[in-house]
């Protein structure tokens, strides 16, 4: 299957809204959603990173305790 970029699908979803489409539009439209998903993906980051070091906090103490 083949994925079409976020670009072509704003460039589709432009076009099927009945309007031409505007390159600096989409351009800057691109911008702001790879923006939101690089945001995404460090608060996921940092969600990962916090959750394992809750789990090292509790295998330390379980082994601490056995």
């Amino acid at each position: 299957m083949i994925v079409p970029s976020v670009c072509q699908v704003l460039m589709i979803a432009a076009r099927t809204v009945g309007g031409p489409s505007y390159p600096e539009m989409i351009e800057e439209v691109d911008r702001e959603l790879t923006k939101v998903i690089e945001d995404f993906g460090h608060a996921m980051n940092v969600e990962t990173l916090r959750i394992a070091n809750e789990t090292s906090k509790l295998s330390f103490s379980q082994s601490v305790n056995s």
